[in-house]
């Protein structure tokens, strides 16, 4: 039987509020994602998002199916990835 390290990290202010900022983030990522696909906006059109699908598909060579959902997953993942960027800046800041 091997043993399991496991690492715990210390909860301090400055840990705590990169942790805040990040719940936030992403909560706030995903209220934007949501207003975006609504029909009237029409700011990202949904053909990109839907490529996206497509080839996500092909790389996993699953069966294409699009819906509400996955445009929402793809969407949120893309705002995430481009959000992490900044805020892993703001929070390298806070803990100085």
């Amino acid at each position: 039987m091997s043993s399991i390290e496991k690492k715990y990290n210390k909860l301090n202010e400055k840990s705590l509020k990169g942790y805040i900022l990040i719940n936030d983030r992403d909560t706030y990522i995903k209220s934007i994602v949501k207003t975006l696909l609504k029909p009237n906006y029409n700011i990202i059109p949904l053909e990109y998002i839907d490529e996206k699908i497509r080839i996500d598909c092909i790389r996993k060579n699953i069966e294409c199916n699009i819906n509400y959902d996955n445009r929402l997953e793809i969407l949120t993942n893309i705002f995430l990835k481009e959000c992490t960027k900044e805020t892993s800046k703001i929070i390298s800041e806070l803990c100085k």
